[in-house]
């Protein structure tokens, strides 16, 4: 029987690693009995197959559902034919397909994934679809999103303006992870459908792992990382490095632009009962074995690690400092809690502010006052 796996993401949780190891080692993973697609990759993202994932989504909902870096157009159909031929066209009994645009999918593109599960049971009546996804717990994947946003190229930086705009701007499902599980379950269920628990940094070997728990029997060499590279740098440092090289302005990394203390809340609290319902309804493989929901400080303890390393260079911007202090003071009654991260994040860098200690001393009163009733 072939088997053919669908790895669909999600974002965040090292499939750039995997899909880099898999087109690499290509050829001996064929001479394993492992076939990793060639066709279907976009020319700006070459070792995963984001072009069928995109233009499948583009069929549906238009050329708006098409990230910037991708230019390309297909007819998606024709797309599908090209997956049956190489399928039918290898000697190989699995078969590996890998692109996190998968995780784009909405209830809209439901039918398409019916389809395609269909068509791929018709001409080719003995193979079983397996449908692998990721999950990272939502602080480790808040933290690995604002990375992504601090070393991005300018165009992308110009159409986030700042991590906590692209925070709000992003569904609740994006963040939690959970609905694009219910999306994939509908249609490849009965046991087809795989969530691990990961943190990201194994990715590699975790995949393999997954693989040879379904008989591939997979080998696969070592790969050098950049990941290893970087660790030997301190994150402070390889941050701002990241924002000096690609021309970004340092205005860019910053989180309090965007800053509204009640849409960040209310989207934390939907996230964190999300992943809670990830983990009550025991569809993650090796769950973590403990759990911390998501904060209000999780998002600035990122941001903190930022700025500390612009302090040397003297770029703190003051502006940032303000409006971490006037939104503060707007709902230091309402959402007391947020106001005092706001402001110990702000007397960070300005440690000698009378204004900031002063409110500092009273929302740490009121907070106190308040928990002794």
């Amino acid at each position: 029987m072939k088997k053919i796996f669908f790895h669909i993401g999600n974002f965040k949780t090292g499939t750039s690693s995997i899909q880099a190891a898999f087109s690499q080692q290509s050829v001996e993973l064929e001479a394993q009995g492992i076939h990793y697609f060639q066709n279907f990759r976009a020319v700006n993202n070459p070792t995963n197959h984001s072009l069928f994932a995109l233009e499948l989504l583009a069929s549906v909902s238009g050329d708006a559902i098409k990230p910037f870096w991708y230019q390309e157009s297909h007819h998606y159909p024709a797309l599908v034919d090209q997956l049956v031929e190489e399928i039918q066209g290898s000697t190989s009994d699995f078969f590996v397909f890998s692109s996190e645009e998968f995780c784009r999918c909405k209830p809209a593109h439901a039918g398409l994934l019916a389809t395609l599960r269909q068509r791929l049971k018709e001409a080719i009546p003995d193979c079983e679809i397996i449908v692998l996804l990721f999950v990272r717990h939502p602080f480790d994947f808040v933290k690995s999103w604002y990375n992504q946003i601090n070393k991005v190229t300018a165009p992308y930086a110009d159409r986030t303006a700042n991590f906590l705009q692209f925070f709000l701007s992003k569904e609740n499902a994006f963040w939690s992870q959970y609905p694009i599980h219910q999306i994939f379950l509908e249609y490849f269920a009965d046991q087809s459908l795989c969530a691990f628990y990961s943190k990201g940094v194994d990715s590699i070997p975790l995949f393999c792992s997954m693989l040879n728990s379904h008989g591939c029997g997979l080998e696969l060499s070592s790969m050098d990382s950049a990941r290893e590279n970087i660790a030997k740098v301190s994150t402070d440092h390889v941050e701002l490095l990241r924002l000096v090289h690609r021309g970004v302005s340092f205005d860019a990394a910053t989180l309090s632009r965007a800053l509204s203390i009640p849409g960040m809340v209310g989207k934390i609290n939907q996230i964190n009962q999300d992943f809670e319902q990830f983990l009550a309804d025991g569809v993650l493989h090796n769950p973590p074995d403990t759990y911390q929901p998501l904060t209000f400080a999780d998002l600035f303890k990122h941001y903190t690690e930022l700025l500390d390393a612009l302090v040397p260079y003297a770029l703190i911007n003051q502006k940032e400092i303000n409006l971490l202090r006037d939104k503060a003071i707007k709902h230091q009654h309402d959402f007391p809690s947020e106001a005092l991260v706001c402001l110990q994040t702000a007397q960070r860098y300005r440690p000698n502010g009378p204004l900031i200690k002063k409110l500092i001393q009273d929302l740490k009163a009121q907070i106190q006052s308040s928990e002794a009733e």
